[in-house]
């Protein structure tokens, strides 16, 4: 089943955004429609699969941290017992 989604990437005003086609297996397609039909949040197959490659990548991106967040995280870590 071929899936068509819109690139989430934004353009420059007036441009319409642009869409990519890809190609899914029909069983995998179906499992990720029941999915979301059982467990909500997402209001297509598209948006799923948009979603998890989006997650997927960022997972390879460096998190900048601010000194605040950093601390924040460090006295979490403290009084979980790891620091």
């Amino acid at each position: 089943m071929l899936l068509w989604y819109k690139s989430l990437l934004h353009k420059e005003a007036g441009e319409e955004l642009m869409g990519r086609t890809i190609e899914l297996p029909d069983d995998l397609y179906e499992r990720a429609r029941a999915w979301i039909e059982r467990n909500g949040g997402f209001s297509s197959v598209e948006e799923l699969v948009s979603f998890l490659i989006e997650e997927f990548i960022s997972e390879d991106e460096d998190v900048d941290y601010s000194e605040e967040e950093e601390e924040e995280i460090k006295e979490r870590l403290r009084k979980l017992g790891y620091l």
